[in-house]
């Protein structure tokens, strides 16, 4: 149970939805889930675990929505109706924690709102919200801007060696931290000019190279999100120019060493923007 003081619905169009004062019930926050992928040996006992899956989580509200006019009752509920709606697309449920953190969670209406009404001034009122990824996000993205020119005159999250990686014969190493319970998926913006660029995870293995050339001042935005990865050179689709495995490409709990190579960039206009939200996988 909770009183709804620090929760909050908010629409595919930004409008936000505060719950305050409602005597809030959702339940669904905790763990999920688990699939386990497994395989079996010739007389083995029991199973071998390769992989885990989160599955997908239902939020489950009721409240009062009460108000001290009949038209004050209706107002708040068309307005809950109308952000409601799987035409409106997804709707993200925000917790605010007591120390003040905030997490983010995505879901589509899952079943049909009930509205019964109590009195002239009240109404109970109960839905779900279906969640295909199942962990809650902070809404503060983390942001690294790297570049070729004097890049110690930047706040970024992490140490910056002496070598850089742009110049002849150079690489550029670093390592982002994510403090969250569950993988983070960044979003990579690169500005050229590059003629080839190669960009590694050290920690997980993953990599990936963009292997054609990009023009000065253009922009390759790499989408690691998973579901919808993309690929995207000054907005139109790009995927054809990378060669490796995005869908592993992510940033696990802890530190990940960063590394990332090209030829052909210039100090002070190729640079490389890497941006992600800690994620959690309950809570």
């Amino acid at each position: 149970m909770m009183n709804g003081e620090n929760d909050y619905l908010i629409a595919s169009n930004g409008v936000i939805y505060p719950l305050e004062y409602f005597g809030v019930t959702v339940t669904g926050l905790g763990n999920v889930p688990v699939e386990y992928q497994t395989r079996e040996g010739y007389r083995m006992h029991g199973v071998a675990v390769d992989d885990w899956r989160l599955t997908p989580r239902t939020l489950s509200f009721a409240f009062s929505l009460h108000s001290l006019t009949r038209q004050q009752l209706w107002q708040r509920r068309q307005a809950l109706v109308d952000l409601l709606t799987p035409q409106g697309g997804m709707v993200t449920y925000r917790k605010v924690l007591p120390d003040g953190r905030r997490r983010d969670i995505r879901g589509w209406l899952d079943s049909n709102m009930s509205i019964e009404d109590q009195d002239d001034r009240a109404q109970d009122v109960s839905f779900g919200l279906f969640c295909p990824d199942p962990t809650y996000y902070d809404p503060s993205a983390i942001n690294a801007l790297l570049f070729a020119a004097d890049i110690g005159a930047f706040v970024l999250p992490f140490v910056v060696p002496d070598e850089l990686w742009f110049g002849s014969g150079t690489q550029f190493s670093s390592t982002l931290t994510n403090r969250g319970t569950f993988r983070a998926y960044p979003v990579i913006t690169i500005t050229g000019p590059y003629e080839r660029m190669v960009v590694s995870n050290v920690t997980t293995g993953a990599s990936f190279t963009l292997g054609v050339s990009l023009p000065s001042l253009d922009e390759i935005v790499i989408n690691l999100t998973p579901g919808s990865i993309t690929v995207t050179r000054d907005l139109v689709n790009a995927l054809d120019e990378v060669d490796g495995n995005l869908v592993d490409f992510y940033l696990p709990p802890g530190d990940s060493l960063i590394q990332t190579s090209g030829a052909g960039v210039i100090a002070g206009q190729t640079q490389i923007r890497i941006s992600y939200n800690e994620r959690y996988i309950a809570l």
